[in-house]
């Protein structure tokens, strides 16, 4: 009989043990119920289409000393793209309204342990939720309807596009505005603005201008274009607008393109007035 007690008090002692570590959860577990919003870490939404040429997006929520962000990027070029074909990125400060948003949208999603997955070809959205307590690789999340995961992505865009920085260059009588790309030199340039600076003829396919102080281009991402284009070309300094096809050339980093008034850069004339967009 002293041996069975013996026996069921170290069965007693260990059962407290068995709901801990990485599994205490089960194979899955559900966002909003088990899995509260405030440990949830990171969650990635990736759409990475195997075509020839396709764009690849990524969305990233994730806190860190208590704000919530989102970052965004997208990718342009052949199959499959790496860090050189990033063509716009950026990271946003969320208002604890739209937090609270995502966490409606995530409410009731289903998060798995990950698995293997042998199917080729497929191009997601592919999504991660990393919390707290949770496994190091994170789980593979499942949003409750498909009504939700499509309200989540609009909802990304929507912000995405409300938040982007936009620039507009004059000379009184002809106007573009561009569409900065968020990456390192796009977020030095912006700061620097308002500017006035004159802009000047080069080539037979941009015009120039120089700001007052020197661009950053920590973080820039180097390559070409098509007319209106904007881009830095570090060697010299200068801001670079482009009214036709631009090819890559080391140090040259794309800033934007034009969303509007691509026709009116090459007639671009004397002193130009360099100013934010205001929203």
């Amino acid at each position: 009989m002293k041996r069975f007690i013996k026996g069921l008090l170290a069965l007693l002692l260990c059962l407290p043990l068995a709901g801990l570590g990485e599994g205490r959860l089960g194979e899955e577990a559900e966002v909003g119920r088990d899995i509260a919003f405030d440990s949830i870490l990171e969650f990635y939404w990736t759409l990475n289409p195997p075509f020839a040429v396709s764009e690849y997006q990524r969305y990233r929520l994730y806190q860190e000393e208590g704000k919530h962000f989102l970052y965004h990027e997208t990718r342009e070029g052949s199959w499959p793209q790496g860090e050189e074909d990033i063509t716009e990125k950026g990271t946003l400060e969320l208002q604890e309204g739209e937090w609270e948003a995502f966490c409606d949208l995530l409410s009731g999603g289903t998060a798995r342990v990950r698995q293997e997955h042998l199917e080729d070809g497929d191009s997601g959205p592919w999504m991660y939720v990393y919390f707290e307590g949770g496994e190091k690789d994170g789980r593979e999340f499942t949003f409750a309807t498909p009504e939700k995961q499509a309200a989540f992505e609009q909802l990304c865009e929507s912000i995405k596009e409300e938040n982007m920085m936009r620039i507009r260059i004059t000379d009184g009588e002809h106007t573009v505005v561009y569409r900065l790309n968020g990456s390192g030199p796009a977020v030095s340039l912006w700061a620097m603005l308002p500017m006035d600076a004159e802009v000047e003829n080069y080539g037979s396919n941009e015009k120039i201008f120089y700001p007052g102080e020197k661009v950053a281009a920590d973080g820039g991402m180097e390559g070409g274009g098509s007319a209106g284009g904007l881009a830095l070309f570090s060697p010299w300094g200068n801001v670079v607008m482009y009214y036709d096809d631009f090819d890559p050339y080391p140090g040259l980093y794309i800033l934007g393109e034009a969303e509007e008034g691509t026709e009116e850069v090459q007639k671009l004339q004397g002193v130009i007035r360099v100013e934010k967009v205001e929203k």
